[in-house]
């Protein structure tokens, strides 16, 4: 109870109501005005919905965070994020309303913000707890830099590769960012617990009209900058607090970069294909894939997120059992344990769909 009385304060609950009267402006007007025709020409081999929906979601979660600029005692902050993700902004942008940006462009504009992030003034680096690496870290710092610049990007692709159903990427930030809270209330941060409650509520916002009514969806620019704030963030909360090992990032963030290795990897050496190129195997496409046959692409394309719901929530529920505070082992185990039921879960739906 604790924890939720620190997120959920009245000012949270303003934030929440603004920016859910902002996102129903979006809706009725720039969909019905303007972006309608745009979207039109999106075509996309992963696409599981039909008809056209906004993809402009992300312009909700970038104007909550000018807000947030706006009414914060932590301006520089706040700022400098939002300043830092503007190549990746202008870029997703201009994917999400005229679906021609190739993606090197797009994983350079990602690269790019993340570079600049990284240069935040007086950011503390965490130390990363792997094998050799670290010590490697420790003889060379640059090379620590260029790790955690390509960490940002690739947690912003793999989150933006879960985006794919109706609430399934949203949600699942969702429960990360609740992980980064229980974290940061272990630590007394409250700059933190400020900023991650904050966060919570414009992903809610968002999440009330994409799940289950597919009013709008976080496009690209949503996407990409989601997960770059949360790489950052990340970054920031462990290099302040050197006590909690990084490994429990790997627990926090289990299915996007399960999904994103896992999609590398088959990818790879089970279908022969280029790593980079788009499918339609991904596990939510391929739960859609399998329910669709009893229900309407609706319902089914919502039934995904709450078939997959007891993944995303084990990694909260698990950091939960140890209040927010991990040991190394403690940690492996678990990994270890989500990885075999996603790999139960991909198997059961891939074989469902031969």
């Amino acid at each position: 109870m604790n924890m939720i009385t620190q997120i959920f304060n009245l000012n949270n609950i303003f934030i929440f109501i603004a920016q859910s009267i902002f996102t129903i402006w979006i809706i009725n007007f720039l969909n019905n005005k303007i972006f309608s025709n745009l979207h039109l020409i999106y075509r996309a081999e992963q696409k599981i919905h039909k008809g056209f929906v906004s993809r402009s979601g992300g312009l909700t979660i970038v104007f909550s965070f000018i807000v947030f600029y706006l009414l914060s005692n932590d301006e520089n902050f706040i700022g400098f994020i939002l300043i830092a993700c503007l190549p990746i902004i202008l870029v997703g942008f201009l994917e999400d309303f005229f679906n021609n940006i190739r993606p090197s462009v797009r994983l350079n504009a990602t690269l790019f913000s993340s570079f600049l992030l990284i240069q935040f003034p007086g950011l503390s680096l965490p130390m990363i707890d792997l094998p050799l690496l670290s010590y490697f870290f420790q003889m060379f710092p640059i090379t620590l830099i260029f790790f955690l610049i390509l960490s940002m990007t690739a947690l912003a692709n793999s989150i933006n590769m879960i985006d794919g159903s109706n609430g399934l990427m949203l949600a699942s930030v969702a429960i990360i960012i609740f992980c980064l809270i229980g974290i940061s209330i272990d630590v007394n941060d409250k700059q933190l617990i400020t900023f991650y409650s904050f966060f919570l509520t414009s992903i809610l916002a968002l999440l009330f009209f994409n799940f289950p009514f597919q009013k709008i969806f976080t496009g690209d620019m949503g996407a990409y900058v989601i997960g770059l704030i949360l790489g950052f963030s990340i970054i920031f909360l462990y290099g302040r607090y050197p006590e909690h090992i990084t490994w429990e990032v790997g627990l926090v963030l289990f299915y996007p970069i399960y999904e994103l290795l896992f999609t590398m990897f088959r990818r790879k050496f089970f279908n022969n294909s280029n790593i980079t190129t788009a499918d339609d195997k991904h596990l939510h496409q391929l739960i859609f894939y399998s329910v669709k046959n009893y229900f309407n692409n609706r319902t089914a394309n919502n039934l995904v997120l709450i078939l997959m719901f007891p993944l995303i929530l084990l990694p909260f529920l698990i950091m939960y059992t140890y209040d927010f505070s991990m040991e190394f082992q403690q940690v492996i185990s678990s990994m270890i344990v989500l990885s075999f039921l996603y790999n139960l879960y991909y198997w059961f739906f891939y074989t469902k769909n031969r």
